[in-house]
């Protein structure tokens, strides 16, 4: 009895050292790949609640209450909207009446038109984040209820960072856009 295998033949240690490194590396990139997802849907979550954040706070703010129940809104709210945007980095912030007419506008000549995305459940008091495509391009945005004094849906504020802009953009493709339910 020879000890030593055939040339050419592996030991029993041998293969199950290499069965032992083919399944550590499946291991390995299954482990990989969840984990990579999972970073994505977080930074997603993530930027779409700063997003949020941000409006919900335009929202409230008593400049906004109260400029979009003046004679001619845009005057007030549209120099407000640009110091904002300046401050938290958003490629845009958008003040609307419920009926959609836009008051603030990055782009001068847009102010007074309708707005490019429904409304939807902003004007039924329901807040809303997704991502949407607009006069911005494919955008990050929340959409967000402006109550008057009296309860009632007064307007609302839109705020968004540009997909290409958003910081893991480069490596992921966007998704495809969300469409807001329209009011009825």
């Amino acid at each position: 009895m020879n000890p030593h295998p055939a040339s050419g033949r592996l030991t029993l240690t041998g293969s199950l050292f290499i069965g032992y490194v083919c399944l550590l590396a499946v291991a390995l990139t299954v482990i990989g790949s969840l984990w990579a997802i999972h970073l994505n849907r977080e930074t997603d979550r993530q930027y779409a609640e700063r997003v949020l954040t941000v409006a919900r706070s335009v929202a409230v703010l008593p400049e906004v209450v109260e400029g979009l129940q003046t004679p001619d809104p845009s005057e007030e709210l549209d120099p407000l909207a640009d110091r904002i945007s300046a401050a938290t980095g958003a490629d845009y912030l958008v003040i609307a009446s419920p009926d959609g007419t836009r008051h603030t506008h990055p782009d001068k000549d847009r102010i007074g038109e309708t707005v490019s995305t429904p409304p939807g459940p902003v004007v039924g008091g329901t807040e809303w984040t997704g991502v949407q495509d607009g006069t911005q391009g494919r955008t990050v945005r929340a959409k967000i209820p402006v109550f008057s004094d009296g309860g009632s849906v007064n307007g609302g504020d839109a705020r968004g960072r540009s997909w290409a802009t958003c910081p893991w953009a480069s490596s992921t493709p966007a998704p495809p856009p969300t469409r807001a339910p329209r009011s009825p």
